[in-house]
């Protein structure tokens, strides 16, 4: 039988003495972490078990938190939870990125009193989202498939709204997501909770930055490419026309022409002057919707 260097008596398990006793655990028996950068040893296996786990840089999945250098595979609950690291704080450039997909199809992903909101973006343009991914950097998530063309036909034969669907008239719909965030909150502001619908307006002070109108136009607008013609979506707030022309007052722009409206759609619409103002003003073009801008500002 094995013998206890410290105590010199004799055991069927060394291992289970030394954890029932004050006999310490010999330097020559301890476990190392197998981590190349990483020189931590313990004597108890659940302890270097602890370690790994609590130590996830020790694998190449995850992302990676610039303040501790760790890997997580959720950092934001490793943002959220922690005593010495913080969220890293969202550019004044992401913020207007995300006012101008919140005046389109974009939306905040909340619930009152849990974890910080996201925002979420989805449409059939790959490259768009990619190209947002890249803009929210560690705050962005990967892109990935919602919904194929196959399940939305089916989806609608099902409910009988399109008895004859067929796949090839749909597109597969993406969706990314950015990392939930405690500033997401002040966004919470948008949307009138009292009913079940949480119907979205936008403020009466926001800014219509360059990144902002952009990137409305690039979920909610469209172009006569041939004239220019620009036409912006705005059916929710087919109620506060006055309000939406400050915005481009304020921002220096030709407010609307003219408005389109009907039962279903509410549209401000620009003739060829002011639309070419807006391009100029806008960024882009931007991926995956080059064809939204006109030969002469590509």
């Amino acid at each position: 039988m094995p013998l206890c260097t410290t105590c010199g008596q004799e055991f069927n398990s060394l291992r289970t003495h030394w954890g029932l006793s004050d006999c310490p655990v010999p330097e020559s028996e301890y476990y190392e972490c197998q981590y190349d950068n990483c020189t931590e040893h313990f004597p108890r296996q659940h302890e270097l078990v602890k370690h790994e786990e609590h130590h996830p840089k020790h694998r190449d999945s995850g992302t990676v938190c610039d303040h501790c250098g760790h890997r997580y595979d959720r950092i934001s609950s490793h943002w959220s939870g922690s005593d010495e690291c913080e969220y890293p704080e969202l550019t004044e450039r992401q913020h207007n990125i995300i006012r101008g997909l919140l005046m389109g199809d974009g939306s905040v992903n909340y619930q009152e009193q849990k974890e910080n909101p996201s925002v979420v973006v989805k449409c059939i343009v790959p490259e768009y989202l990619e190209y947002l991914s890249n803009e929210f950097g560690v705050l962005g998530n990967d892109i990935a498939l919602v919904q194929s063309a196959e399940d939305s036909a089916s989806n609608n034969r099902e409910r009988g709204f399109r008895p004859n669907a067929d796949s090839s008239n749909y597109s597969d719909i993406y969706g990314f997501t950015t990392m939930s965030h405690p500033e997401m909150w002040q966004y919470r502001d948008w949307y009138d909770t009292s009913t079940d619908r949480a119907e979205k307006t936008w403020p009466d002070n926001l800014e219509l930055t360059p990144e902002t109108l952009t990137h409305w136009f690039c979920g909610d607008g469209n172009n006569q490419f041939d004239y220019p013609s620009i036409r912006l979506s705005m059916n929710n707030e087919r109620d506060n026309l006055d309000k939406v022309e400050r915005y481009f007052e304020r921002a220096g722009l030709p407010a609307p022409d003219r408005w389109g409206i009907t039962d279903a759609a509410c549209n401000a619409c620009w003739k060829k002057a002011g639309s070419e103002e807006l391009f100029e003003y806008m960024e882009g073009p931007v991926t995956g919707y080059e064809y939204k801008w006109p030969d002469s500002v590509k």
